[in-house]
């Protein structure tokens, strides 16, 4: 079983993040387009390979997570908006 972050574990480390980012990019050990991976191997599994330090800080770098059940299913803006009537 994959252990989890709880979540106020997880704040800390994205305001940390969010102040020494810029300077690494400033003294040029990171770059914001290039994937984190590139640098942290651990960090590009399940999906997150090509996730770059823009999008990490621009907070963009999620996905969403639908319900197995929500695959067949028409989520066309029509679609959508006769269903709420």
């Amino acid at each position: 079983m994959a252990r989890r972050h709880p979540r106020h574990a997880v704040l800390p480390v994205q305001s940390f993040v969010a102040l020494t980012a810029p300077a690494a990019v400033r003294d040029g050990a990171l770059t914001l387009d290039e994937p984190i991976a590139g640098h942290w191997k651990a960090y590009g599994v399940h999906g997150k390979e090509r996730t770059t330090l823009r999008q990490v800080l621009t907070r963009r770098s999620g996905r969403p997570r639908f319900p197995a059940e929500a695959a067949g299913r028409d989520l066309s803006p029509a679609q959508l908006s006769g269903s709420m009537r």
